[in-house]
C-alpha cells in the first residue's frame, strides 16, 4: 500500500504557491535536493496477463535514494538477469504460473518524511485451450451443466444440441461452425460462450470452435469435432415453428425439419390464405433454395403490413425428407413484414447490445429481465433517493438519425399523411406511484416544442406482467422526419418514499402501409 507523508506534500504546495506569486519576477529555480514525490506507473493497467508474459511498472518518483521491487515466487525480473529483487526504475517482470500474484516495491527519499511502499496485483491466466462441451438435455443446458465430447451423437431430425465453450484460459471471443445446423455459425462474447443449435437435415456433421481473447491477447485455439453429429429421421411430428412474410411479400412457413420439395406437387390448393377475412390466390409453393426447412408460398398480391392474415394447411400429402407427413395446421396468425427504422438506423432495440446509440440521463440502464433475450431497458423511478416528483429521464437517438425515406406508395394520396406505428413491451417492477410515461417522435428542429407527434399514458403498480403497447402517429410527408429523434420520459407525480422500475424491451418502429 502507497504510504506518504502529508508534511512533504504540504511544502510541495507551499513550493508551488511560492513559484506562481513570484514567477513573473524572478527566474524559475528547481528544487533542492530535499524534493521528493512519490509516483508508480504500470503496463498494462489492467494488470491481467498471459503465462509467459511480461508486465512493466516503473518507479517515476522524484527524490529517490533506493528502491527494492520484489517478484514474487514463479515471476522473474527480465531486465536484470531474471532475479527475484531489483533496484532498476522500470522492471518487466515475466510470470511463468498462473493465479494472482503481488509485486512489491518500496522506494526511500532524500526527504526521510517521504516513503513509498506499494503493491502491484497481477493476474495471470492460463494460455487458451479449446474445449467444447455439449448437451441434448434442455434442463442440463438450463443448469449449465455439460458433458465431453467422445464420440459421435445420434439424434433426430428436428432435434437441437446445446454446446458451450468450456476452453481455458477465459477466452472472451467464441467463433462457431455448425455444418448442417441451425445456426450454422456464430460469433459470440465473452458473458455469452453457449449456443442452441437446430438440426433439421439428414447427414453427418461437423462443429467447430475457435476460443480467443481480446484482453490480454491470447494465442487463438481450435476444437474440430469430425462428424460429430448424425442426424437420423424422426418418429416426431413436423412442427411449424412460426409463419412470416419476407420483404419480397412471400410468405416462409418455417418448419423443424426439412421438407420433401417433390411431395409439394398439386398441393397449392390445400394451403388457404386468409386476408383481413377474405380468401387470398395463391400464385406458387415451393421450397426456399438456401434452407430445406423454410416452404415458401407467393401469393398473387402483396399483404401490407396494416393487414392481418392467416395460413391453414389442410390433407396436402406433403412429406418432410425423413419422411413423416405433416400434419394439418392452422390458421395460424402471419408476422408480416415491416422493416424495424430503429433497427436500420443502427440503434439498440432489442438491447441486447445495451444502449446503443441511446442517450440516457441517470437512472436508465439495462436490466436482464427482458421480454425476449437477455437485454432491456429499464428506466428507475426514485433513483438514488430523488422525489419522483422531480425524475425525470430521456432517452434519444443523439447522433444516430432515423433517416425515415417514405414509399410514395404507402401514402394516402388523399390527405397526403403518412402513419407511422410504435410497438415496445413493457411492465413495471416494484410498486412505483403512478406515472405519466411520454414517448414522443421529434422532428430536426426546435426537438421539445414541436414534436411531430407524442403519445401520453400512465403506469403503475398493476402492470407487472409484460404487455404489448402500440402507438399510432400521423405525420404530414412534407413535414417528413429526416432526422427524428424518439424520446421516452417518464415524470413521477407522487412522493418519494415510493419506488419502482419500467423495463421496455423489442422496440420497432415502422411506416404503416395503407
Amino acid at each position: 500500500m502507497k504510504k506518504i507523508n502529508y508534511s512533504s506534500i504540504n511544502l510541495l504546495f507551499f513550493a508551488c504557491v511560492l513559484f506562481v506569486l513570484y514567477s513573473c519576477e524572478d527566474e524559475y529555480e528547481a528544487p533542492g535536493p530535499e524534493f521528493s514525490y512519490p509516483l508508480a506507473l504500470r503496463s498494462p493497467t489492467s494488470l491481467t496477463v498471459e503465462v509467459g508474459n511480461i508486465a512493466s511498472m516503473s518507479d517515476i518518483s522524484r527524490g529517490v535514494v533506493s528502491r527494492t521491487w520484489t517478484a514474487p515466487e514463479g515471476a522473474e525480473i527480465a531486465n536484470d538477469n531474471n532475479a527475484q529483487t531489483s533496484s532498476a526504475e522500470t522492471v518487466h517482470i515475466r510470470f511463468n504460473q498462473t493465479g494472482i500474484f503481488d509485486v512489491t516495491l518500496s522506494s526511500q527519499f532524500l526527504n526521510p518524511e517521504v516513503s513509498l511502499d506499494t503493491v502491484f496485483s497481477v493476474t495471470v491466466l492460463d494460455s487458451i485451450e479449446a474445449a467444447i462441451g455439449y448437451t441434448t438435455d434442455p434442463v442440463q443446458h438450463t443448469n449449465n451443466t455439460y458433458e465431453l465430447p467422445s464420440g459421435k451423437i445420434t439424434i433426430s431430425a428436428g432435434s437441437s444440441v446445446f454446446y458451450k465453450d468450456i476452453s481455458t484460459g477465459a477466452p472472451d471471443t467464441h467463433n462457431w461452425l455448425f455444418e448442417g445446423g441451425d445456426p450454422g455459425s456464430t460469433n459470440r462474447g465473452a458473458a455469452d460462450s453457449a449456443v442452441a443449435v437446430l438440426y433439421k437435415r439428414l447427414g453427418t456433421f461437423d462443429v467447430q470452435l475457435i476460443s480467443s481473447r481480446n484482453s490480454p491477447s491470447g494465442r487463438p485455439d481450435t476444437m474440430l469435432l469430425e462428424d460429430f453429429v448424425e442426424v437420423i429421421p424422426s418418429t416426431e411430428p413436423v412442427d411449424v415453428v412460426r409463419i412470416t412474410e419476407d420483404d419480397r411479400g412471400r410468405v416462409q412457413v418455417f418448419f423443424s425439419r426439412g421438407i420433401d420439395e417433390t411431395t409439394l406437387g398439386g398441393t397449392i390448393g390445400n394451403f388457404t390464405l386468409m386476408v383481413d377475412g377474405e380468401e387470398a390466390e395463391i400464385n406458387s409453393v415451393f421450397i426456399n433454395s438456401s434452407d430445406e426447412s423454410i416452404l415458401m408460398i407467393e401469393p398473387i398480391q402483396n399483404i401490407k403490413n396494416s393487414q392481418t392474415a392467416t395460413l391453414t394447411y389442410t390433407d396436402g400429402g406433403v412429406f418432410s425428407t425423413d419422411l413423416y407427413e405433416v400434419d394439418n395446421f392452422g390458421p395460424i396468425g402471419i408476422d408480416i413484414y415491416a422493416p424495424n427504422l430503429i433497427e436500420v438506423a443502427g440503434i439498440s432495440h432489442d438491447f441486447e447490445a445495451g444502449l446503443t446509440g441511446w442517450t440516457p440521463r441517470d437512472g436508465v440502464g439495462i436490466t436482464t429481465d427482458a421480454h425476449t433475450g437477455n437485454g432491456a431497458m429499464i428506466i428507475r423511478l426514485n433513483e438514488g433517493g430523488v422525489r419522483s416528483a422531480d425524475f425525470r429521464t430521456i432517452t434519444d437517438f443523439a447522433n444516430h438519425p432515423l433517416n425515415i425515406d417514405i414509399d410514395e406508395s404507402v401514402v394516402n394520396d388523399e390527405d397526403r399523411r403518412t402513419v407511422y406505428v410504435l410497438r415496445f413491451w413493457y411492465k413495471v417492477i416494484g410498486d412505483p406511484p403512478p406515472v405519466e410515461f411520454r414517448v414522443k417522435l421529434l422532428g430536426e428542429e426546435n426537438w421539445w416544442s414541436t414534436p411531430r407527434s407524442a403519445w401520453h399514458g400512465g403506469f403503475n403498480s398493476s402492470h407487472t406482467e409484460w404487455t404489448l403497447r402500440e402507438i399510432v402517429y400521423e405525420s404530414n410527408i412534407l413535414e417528413d422526419i429526416p432526422n427524428g429523434r424518439l424520446m421516452i420520459r417518464a415524470i413521477g407525480n407522487s412522493d418519494g418514499n415510493v419506488r419502482g422500475d419500467i423495463i421496455i424491451d423489442d422496440m420497432a418502429l415502422f411506416v404503416l402501409e395503407r
